[in-house]
């Protein structure tokens, strides 16, 4: 194995590794289970879920329930992406059914 590799590091100069932009999605009966990281312990990150990309309906509206606080909200039907804020080090669980 590539000894550069196994230190963790890249071999593009030891640039940082680009994270994931996108939140995980998984369809289930409940609705769409929506998880977003933000593996930086210094800087504050925004990450956009698209309803078409997860394949979600959001013409009559879409309920959201984060996971870990249990808070809930509605969003728009007009809106085609929901804006994800992660604080450093962070991750949020969603919950995204139908209104």
């Amino acid at each position: 194995m590539n000894p550069l590799i196994m230190k963790g590091r890249r071999q593009n100069g030891g640039q940082k590794r680009q994270q994931r932009r996108r939140p995980v999605s998984l369809n289930a009966r409940e609705g769409t289970y929506v998880a977003a990281f933000n593996f930086d312990a210094e800087t504050e990150m925004v990450k956009h879920a698209s309803f078409a990309r997860m394949g979600i309906d959001s013409s009559k509206g879409i309920v959201v329930r984060d996971l870990w606080s249990g808070q809930e909200w509605r969003i728009d039907p007009a809106d085609d992406e929901h804006r994800i804020d992660l604080a450093p080090a962070k991750s949020k669980l969603l919950l995204f059914k139908h209104a």
